[in-house]
C-alpha cells in the first residue's frame, strides 16, 4: 500500500473521528463506557483493529519522512491498543475508560483533528 493512498484513507477518518469526540463529547463518552461493559464488543474490536494494525504496520512499515512515519505509528499503536483490548481484564479496561473520559476526550479529537488535516493536505493536495 502506498503512503499516499493511506494518508488519503486515513486522514479523513481521523478528521471525523476527531470531529465527534470534540462535538459529540458526552455521547462519544457514554459509547466508550458501555463498550468496556461488553467483553464480547471488546474482543471483536481487539480482534478488527489487530487485523487492522498488523495488515498496516506488514505493508507500512515506513519512518522516512513525516507521513511515513504517522501511518506507521499508526499501525504500531493499533496494534498495543488492540493487544490491551484483547488481554486486559473488563474491570480493568472500565478503570482506564472513566480516567481517560475525565480529560483526554477533547485533546485526542483536537489531535485527530490536526493529524486528519495534515494526513488529507499530504494525500490530496501535495
Amino acid at each position: 500500500m502506498s503512503t499516499l493512498f493511506l494518508a488519503q484513507l486515513i486522514g479523513p477518518v481521523m478528521i471525523l473521528v476527531g470531529l465527534a469526540f470534540l462535538l459529540r463529547n458526552n455521547e462519544m463518552k457514554g459509547m466508550m463506557k458501555e463498550m468496556s461493559k461488553s467483553t464480547s464488543t471488546l474482543f471483536v474490536y481487539g480482534m478488527i483493529e489487530i487485523t487492522a494494525g498488523i495488515a498496516l504496520v506488514l505493508k507500512h512499515n515506513i519512518w522516512e519522512d513525516l507521513t511515513t512515519v504517522i501511518i506507521s505509528l499508526l499501525g504500531w499503536l493499533m496494534i498495543l491498543e488492540a493487544t490491551f483490548a484483547l488481554l486486559t481484564s473488563k474491570s480493568h479496561i472500565k478503570r482506564m475508560m472513566s480516567d481517560l473520559t475525565v480529560g483526554l476526550f477533547n485533546p485526542a479529537g483536537f489531535v485527530m483533528v490536526i493529524v486528519g488535516v495534515y494526513l488529507v493536505w499530504q494525500g490530496y493536495f501535495v
